[in-house]
Order: C-alpha cells, then sequence, then structure tokens
C-alpha cells in the first residue's frame, strides 16, 4: 500500500465524518424539528431513545458517505491500492 493512498483515505474517513455529521444535523433539526444531541450537559432533557437513533443515524450515514467517497477515490486513483495483489 502506497504512501498516498494512505493520505488519501485518511482524508476520505475525516471528510465523511464532518460532512454526515453536518448532513444528520440539517436533515435532523429541520425535518424533526428537534435539537441534535450535542454530547455535552444539554443533553440532559433530550429522551435517551432519541439519543440512541440520532448516533445510529449518524454512524449509518457516516458509513454510507465513508464508501461512496473511498469508490470514487479507487475510480480516480485507477484501482484498490489496498488491494494484495
Amino acid at each position: 500500500m502506497n504512501l498516498g493512498w494512505k493520505l488519501l483515505s485518511l482524508g476520505i474517513s475525516a471528510g465523511s465524518g464532518f460532512v454526515a455529521q453536518k448532513l444528520v444535523e440539517v436533515v435532523w433539526e429541520k425535518g424533526l424539528g428537534k435539537t441534535t444531541p450535542k454530547g455535552d450537559e444539554t443533553d440532559t432533557d433530550l429522551p435517551g431513545a432519541q439519543i440512541v437513533v440520532f448516533t445510529a443515524v449518524t454512524a449509518g450515514v457516516n458509513a454510507a458517505v465513508t464508501e461512496l467517497l473511498r469508490r470514487k477515490a479507487m475510480k480516480a486513483y485507477g484501482k484498490d491500492p489496498a488491494a494484495k495483489k
């Protein structure tokens, strides 16, 4: 595996996490009209089920965005550099 692909993978992981978080926040707040859990003391008044659902949805969106970006990067890079020959 070469250094370029490792750096690209790191960027994809970091970028997709940010994009997924913002996407879910916007949809959650505008679509449901509820505040998003922030992971601090303001979450104490939110129902536990809402926090669990928000976390699960965020993780799913993050996985989907990461995979889509990774596939696009593989096409641009040529082939899967992580695959063993």
